[in-house]
């Protein structure tokens, strides 16, 4: 649950319950916020299981290259429940179909290359917007089936150079309030030749990549907990 209070002093409260929220992509390090719509009136997002996988490739001169998965399960049935939970409200839907307007925020800079559902080539929304990049799918879920949106995407210097010459990437995972909290798959690997030296608590290393899986229901930040972000640093052999 966020909240927006128009009080300085109101809003300083609902922070420190932590019911405070922002859509603003960052100004450094990478991003991710998903948000879906329901347009089809109905009740069926009580029964939506969001999965985000996200895939990065990065380059010595801290530019990468991202394979984005947005996997939207409907978990719901096709009858046995009232018209305005499953629906159709008209003739343009079928009942149980979950009609999602489906967004993916990341930071800006980014440019996509090909957008897919089910692994099949399609167009895609793509809008400046919050400081970030939206891009946008609509797509009819069915009772008991899943839809898979796909992006391949770029972002040159998505890296910070530190001091010593290695490489630290930072990804900020910014959560919807939703009925069931996504899952999320991070894995992040470095070129031939380069290695992951530090990564956030609770990732997981292997040579020249890091990787994080679980949920994500709330923003986390670096500094205060790594839970939710991928962090690494990397340095040549």
């Amino acid at each position: 649950m966020q909240v927006f209070v128009a009080d300085p002093a109101g809003q300083r409260a609902a922070a420190g319950l932590g019911l405070s929220g922002s859509a603003a992509a960052p100004k450094t390090g990478d991003y991710l916020m998903p948000v879906g719509i329901n347009a089809g009136g109905n009740k069926l997002d009580a029964f939506l299981r969001r999965t985000i996988r996200w895939r990065v490739h990065l380059s010595p001169d801290g530019a990468v290259s991202t394979s984005a998965r947005f996997i939207l399960a409907n978990d719901g049935p096709a009858s046995g429940l009232p018209r305005y939970i499953i629906g159709p409200y008209d003739s343009e839907f079928r009942a149980g179909q979950n009609e999602q307007i489906a967004t993916l925020y990341v930071a800006g800079g980014y440019g996509f290359t090909k957008a897919t559902v089910d692994g099949r080539p399609t167009g895609a929304e793509a809008q400046a917007d919050f400081g970030g990049l939206a891009l946008t799918q609509q797509v009819g879920v069915q009772a008991k089936s899943t839809v898979i949106l796909g992006y391949e995407l770029s972002r040159p210097a998505a890296a910070e150079r530190l001091d010593d010459g290695r490489l630290r990437y930072r990804l900020l995972l910014r959560p919807q309030a939703t009925v069931h909290p996504d899952q999320a798959r991070i894995v992040v690997e470095a070129s031939s030749g380069w290695r992951v030296d530090q990564a956030a608590p609770g990732s997981r290393l292997a040579g020249r990549t890091a990787s994080w899986a679980g949920l994500f229901d709330r923003e986390q930040e670096l500094v205060r907990c790594s839970r939710n972000l991928i962090g690494l640093r990397c340095s040549s052999k």
